[in-house]
């Protein structure tokens, strides 16, 4: 993965990290990942959880009684003109080698399969597929005095004709708590601006149907499926298994402690959030369910990979 000429140094993994990385079935790309959004108004104070039961728990209390709130958390208010104002929508492809044939999206070339599954095209143009890659490319004030560009990144691809959402690669301009950064950093909301501009007004914007956490390598993340998966020993390609997070069955709410954990890893908090935090626009919506599969990849197909894909419908109350 492209580095993209940052300036900061390589993240230093605690021993917590090293003893994941040194005893981890899977062969992990070593690329540092920031996915998180662990940075909710709610959730600031609060660290990831480490067990599924621990998961499931804090999903309960701090996310999925929110989604039928009307005004809270907070509702984002940031505007396109703010995304131009500290990002730049750069090169979606890294470099030639990069870049699959015919047009192909990256989530395309990795996962033709799932896609056509799912009826979600896989070459840009596509009913509605549009590539992205934002970088925190300008200047901005942090604390009165102006910083350097971070050169932190989000890059995908959606279909909101589709109501699709794949997100490829993201570095946060937030790496540490106290990394300068612009007011725009967090993952959610730059996802929300881009959808939001690629719907130009439709009322597809409220139609978001999948979101796609593609290539997961958050070691929290990974930490849970991999005490769901029996240290990875069940994790299966595609179609993979699939975990109930909402579910509404004759007047009952019921979900899995599995599917809630999931939704309470880094990469679920940011579909969460995105969610949460827009309803003004996407109406009242949540996952009902959470899917999490492999792919082999590399020459030898040796290298793991793992998605997370959740379905995301309207919300029907509790």
């Amino acid at each position: 993965m492209s580095e993209g000429g940052a300036a900061r140094a390589l993240h230093a993994y605690s021993a917590d990290e090293h003893f994941l990385l040194e005893n981890a079935t899977l062969p992990l790309n070593p690329r540092e990942d920031h996915h998180a959004e662990n940075l909710l108004h709610f959730l600031s104070k609060r660290t990831p959880p480490k067990t599924v039961e621990e998961g499931a728990r804090k999903a309960e209390s701090e996310l999925l009684c929110y989604f039928g709130a009307d005004n809270a958390p907070t509702q984002a208010t940031w505007k396109e003109e703010d995304l131009n104002r500290w990002y730049s929508d750069t090169n979606y492809y890294d470099d030639e080698w990069d870049k699959p044939p015919d047009g192909i999206s990256l989530t395309g070339k990795t996962l033709a399969r799932e896609m056509a599954a799912l009826k979600i095209p896989t070459k840009i143009g596509d009913r509605g597929l549009q590539k992205f890659h934002w970088r925190q490319d300008k200047r901005f004030e942090y604390k009165g005095e102006q910083s350097d560009a971070t050169n932190g990144f989000y890059k995908g691809v959606m279909s909101v004709e589709r109501g699709f959402i794949s997100a490829e690669d993201n570095s946060s301009p937030k790496q540490e708590p106290d990394d300068p950064h612009p007011p725009l950093y967090k993952m959610s909301d730059v996802y929300f601006l881009e959808w939001q501009r690629q719907a130009g007004g439709s009322n597809n914007v409220k139609k978001l149907r999948y979101f796609l956490r593609y290539h997961v390598v958050n070691l929290d993340t990974l930490a849970i499926i991999k005490e769901i998966t029996n240290g990875y020993t069940t994790l299966q390609e595609w179609p993979g298994t699939e975990f109930t997070i909402y579910k509404k069955v004759k007047g009952q709410v019921q979900g899995t402690d599995e599917g809630k954990a999931l939704l309470r890893t880094p990469n679920g908090v940011a579909v969460a959030y995105f969610l949460l935090t827009n309803k003004r626009v996407l109406g009242k919506r949540i996952p009902d369910t959470v899917r999490i599969w492999k792919t082999q990849e590399g020459l030898n197909e040796d290298i793991t990979w793992v998605h997370m894909l959740f379905h995301i419908v309207e919300y029907k109350g509790i």
